[in-house]
């Protein structure tokens, strides 16, 4: 008989030197609020991963550190497991992060003033990257469809595929903060189109993050793994961060299945000093991906059942907002463009009239105002405790 996880425990996160919970004094001005804000969870992280841990921690050094071998196998297994394919060892590339990795495939594949693609509304650090590299930000608005849904403008890939000049595309996919998962079709449309108007030295990256947590029904494909085409000309960036709550132990993957690409990302990263692994990072890593199946599983139900409580209580009783139709991830998309468009008012109506921390749209760029991004990994009653908030606060 499997175990049962807990995942309505609450987990007092103050003065842990959380940037979640101790950061909110200085953004938003109170240290009291409902934090539904930073994309990790409130979840404890798995029994599994923490034995590993103590393990390595009965070792009295911590010096630099490689990946074993079971660094690359687990993953492989994992690849075969979830996605049927193989993933030969030399295609695994390790990073301290999904960000870094941008950074580093931002200075390997682009040049000052060259444009790299982004499709907005998108995870801030995207522009951010690209922009502080002094690099020329294209976006690729996507298209709000009438269904509250979110779909790709590939008409409008077509017309910035014309400018030689844009060297790279990423993707997130599944995407925050519109929580759509990019199909299969959808992905071989956006390579023949982006590839195709390009000489080879051309790329698509995607930031595969939030993949784990994909709702009943849905599917993932790793973009590496659809065509021999997209897999020669992209990088896919994996991480166990989100999936099991260790987003502070720096860990994660990049596969690159092209020998020359793999050459430049790792160059460029010798370059940066962006090498070394952390031992607390990896150690997690394995045993997450060892050990720890049946709380991921249990972790996926228990998000989706969030997320049809939000949409239910929402749709009940607060009718002013409206929830993004999303396929994955325990990030959502709020309308809340019916209270105001104007992202101060929507920040302190949400803070000083709700007492709950929310993303602001704007900072997922083009197309988020009138949007708030809310986290709902985290245990029903605190979400109940928020969307009462919400609800009450309106009404009254």
């Amino acid at each position: 008989m499997c175990k049962v996880f807990d995942f309505d425990q609450i987990i007092n996160r103050y003065n842990t030197d959380s940037f979640k919970y101790d950061m909110m004094k200085k953004l938003f001005g109170k240290s009291d609020l409902i934090p539904l804000w930073v994309a990790d969870m409130e979840f404890a992280t798995p029994k599994c991963v923490i034995d590993e841990m103590y393990n390595r921690l009965k070792h009295p050094i911590f010096s630099y550190t490689l990946c074993g071998e079971d660094f690359y196998n687990l993953i492989n297994k994992r690849m075969q497991k979830k996605y049927g394919v193989v993933v030969h060892r030399d295609w695994i590339v390790q990073v301290p992060g999904v960000v870094p990795a941008l950074a580093i495939c931002v200075y390997a594949f682009s040049n000052d003033n060259q444009g790299v693609v982004i499709q907005p509304p998108v995870y801030g650090p995207f522009a951010e990257t690209i922009v502080g590299n002094n690099r020329r930000l294209v976006e690729n608005n996507l298209i709000r469809n009438l269904d509250g849904s979110f779909s790709i403008d590939f008409n409008d890939i077509q017309d910035i595929a014309i400018n030689p000049d844009n060297k790279m595309m990423i993707i997130c996919n599944p995407h925050n903060p519109v929580g759509r998962i990019w199909n299969t079709n959808e992905i071989v449309n956006i390579s023949n189109i982006f590839t195709n108007n390009f000489n080879s030295d051309k790329i698509i990256i995607e930031d595969a993050i939030h993949c784990d947590i994909v709702y009943p029904g849905e599917k993932y494909t790793p973009l590496f793994s659809i065509n021999q085409q997209i897999e020669q000309n992209s990088i896919t960036i994996f991480s166990a961060s989100k999936t099991f709550n260790i987003a502070g132990l720096n860990c994660a993957y990049c596969i690159i299945p092209n020998a020359k690409i793999r050459r430049q990302f790792i160059k460029k990263q010798s370059e940066l000093h962006l090498m070394i692994s952390n031992i607390m990072g990896v150690t997690a890593q394995n045993a997450a991906y060892r050990n720890g199946q049946e709380w991921e599983n249990q972790l996926v139900k228990y998000i989706y059942n969030n997320y049809l409580f939000l949409n239910d209580f929402v749709n009940k009783y607060i009718p002013q907002i409206k929830v993004t139709k999303s396929q994955a991830t325990f990030l959502n998309w709020l309308d809340c463009s019916q209270i105001s468009c104007d992202n101060d008012v929507l920040k302190d109506f949400f803070v000083n009239k709700c007492g709950v921390a929310l993303n602001s749209g704007v900072d997922f760029g083009s197309g988020g105002a009138g949007f708030q991004r809310i986290n709902i990994g985290c245990p029903k009653s605190m979400l109940l405790n928020a969307l009462e908030n919400i609800a009450n606060a309106l009404n009254n």
